[in-house]
């Protein structure tokens, strides 16, 4: 997750998480907004 917040995104970019039940994509979701914190990135 940390190279795709890293990369330089001059268009559109999509990170999905996917796994079953209990894998952790909520974990990954919060993370993912903690380390995005940047008026300049949309999170939808």
């Amino acid at each position: 997750m940390a190279s795709f917040f890293d990369h330089d995104h001059t268009g559109l970019a999509v990170l999905t998480l996917n796994g079953p039940a209990g894998a952790g994509k909520t974990t990954l979701w919060r993370e993912g907004i903690r380390m995005a914190g940047t008026p300049s990135l949309p999170l939808m």
